[in-house]
């Protein structure tokens, strides 16, 4: 028999090799299999679905790769979108992942995320703890999570403080959890809900997110019901609307004004103004010739943003008439509205009554708006109420404002706030909030500093980070985080890690987001 070639043989050999590639193994028809039917599932949107075939793939062949690799994709992909029943077995199952691979981050990302869709926000933020300390980066992404599972929670401190974090982050994402919030409370509004509902619907508002929209017209209608609770919704309700910039609701708004039903307005006319619309310059320019005093000056700065020429010019005008009337107990409103509205005649008017000593000087509310509007006019007018023996309530907006404008002539100023607890003490039995709102002055002042590049402020920061109450060391960590200071990292992650107070641990989360962008 002729033998074969040495190089045919060779061949043959390889083609073989290659057939037998070609036959996938079990473990192969397994992963494809299962692999294709979760991405199936989760392609649609059907996490829960997606969920129980990993759970029965893992309760039969719990050592199988592919079952952890399908875990970790249906977990990451939609743990806020399982039910109940199937969070509880999902994290058995993260359980006995981390315990079979205690070194991968992973499995504590997995934990964090289904603990933050299941409410539990305490040890989300615990299980982030771990997560940090094996992977050493900052995930925004599952802070996030957490303070989004927060809005849900049974707890109306966890709640406000969450909705609050998500205003402070800009988080759209939040708006969802926040619309259910919204509805599942204008049904049964209890006195103890008050400040939650404000809070909620404050951050619907301030996110811009039209899809609230629809919510708080409900919201804002249901007043016709006289309710004695319902009163607490279309107030915060009409303010968000405005905020929201969403015209189709100024109709409402007008026929809530024109209908005459409403005991305070003031929510109503400031969304109007907020609105834009013309179509509100009737009635507030009705309200402005008919109402005396403050509701005078609201409904003028209202009709200032909505109207035209006319329109604006007659809200200056009368607005200069109140600052300029000595007897009127709206003069200090006057100045601020003049402030809010930026029109070079009306800030010429009060800039003279403040050089003037008039009695509009003894306020504040104007110098900080007009500073808030980056009006370097309000500068030295801001570091005589900061060099004063003024409210510390008052002092520390002064300090904030000051930061943002900038202006090196706030220096000598700030310095002097940072190492004084000056202020005017208006209450001998006020020592106490006295002494807090002291701290929050020498803090805003540090925070000042820093914007103005002086690095005399940054000290006192980390001081009071470490030092300080609650409050003030949620406000240094954020300060410093806006700052970009990166070193306070892994104090901040110890602190969701720690026995602190949930208020704390949500501080810490938005200055560990606001890091990482």
């Amino acid at each position: 028999m002729k033998q074969f070639p040495t190089t045919f043989s060779v061949l043959i050999t390889i083609a073989a090799l290659a057939c037998l590639q070609l036959v996938p193994p079990t473990y192969a028809s397994e992963k494809s299999v299962l692999e294709s039917k979760v991405d199936a599932f989760l392609k649609v949107g059907d996490y829960d679905r997606a969920f129980k075939l990993v759970n029965s793939f893992l309760q039969e062949q719990s050592d199988t790769p592919i079952g952890h690799t399908m875990l970790e994709r249906v977990i990451t992909a939609g743990s806020g979108f399982l039910n109940a029943a199937d969070r509880k077995r999902a994290l058995k199952l993260i359980d006995g992942y981390i315990q079979e691979y205690p070194a991968k981050p992973i499995g504590r990302a997995m934990m964090v995320r289904v603990l933050a869709a299941d409410g539990q926000t305490d040890r989300a933020f615990t299980e982030y703890y771990r997560f940090y300390k094996l992977s050493e980066t900052i995930s925004s992404e599952l802070l996030i999570e957490i303070v989004r599972g927060a809005i849900s929670h049974s707890d109306n401190g966890v709640v406000i403080a969450a909705a609050e974090t998500v205003e402070h982050l800009g988080d759209r994402g939040a708006v969802p959890a926040l619309i259910n919030v919204f509805n599942d409370m204008r049904r049964s509004i209890l006195i103890s809900d008050l400040m939650q509902i404000i809070s909620v619907t404050s951050a619907l508002g301030s996110l811009g997110d039209k899809r609230a929209t629809p919510a708080l017209i409900k919201g804002f209608k249901l007043y016709a019901s006289e309710d004695e609770h319902v009163v607490f919704v279309w107030g915060p309700a009409a303010t968000a609307l405005g905020r929201l910039g969403d015209k189709s609701v100024v109709p409402y708004l007008i026929e809530a004004l024109n209908n005459g039903n409403v005991e305070d307005p003031r929510n109503i006319v400031e969304a109007l103004g907020e609105l834009e619309d013309e179509r509100a310059s009737f009635i507030l320019y009705q309200i402005l010739k008919d109402s005396e005093s403050y509701e005078q000056v609201r409904a003028a700065l209202a009709l200032a943003k909505v109207g035209g020429k006319f329109y604006k010019e007659q809200s200056v005008t009368a607005l200069i008439e109140i600052l300029n009337d000595d007897a009127s107990n709206a003069q200090g409103r006057a100045a601020e509205a003049l402030a809010e509205i930026g029109d070079e005649r009306g800030v010429a008017a009060l800039i003279d009554a403040l050089n003037n000593n008039r009695n509009v000087s003894r306020g504040s509310a104007a110098q900080i708006r007009l500073g808030e509007k980056g009006d370097t006019r309000a500068v030295p007018f801001l570091i005589d109420i900061l060099n004063s023996r003024y409210n510390n309530t008052v002092r520390w907006q002064v300090a904030q404002v000051l930061g943002e404008l900038k202006d090196k002539r706030a220096v000598p100023a700030l310095i002097r706030a940072l190492s004084s607890d000056g202020g005017m003490i208006s209450n001998k039995h006020m020592n106490k909030i006295h002494m807090m709102m002291s701290g929050m002055v020498q803090l805003r002042a540090a925070e000042a500093l820093a914007k103005l590049s002086d690095e005399r402020g940054v000290p006192h920061l980390m001081t009071a980070l470490n030092d300080g109450d609650d409050d003030m060391r949620g406000n240094a960590a954020v300060a410093l985080a806006e700052l970009g200071d990166a070193s306070i990292a892994p104090k901040l992650v110890e602190i969701l890690g720690g026995d602190e107070s949930i208020g704390l641990k949500f501080w810490a989360a938005e200055a560990l987001v606001k890091l990482s962008r």
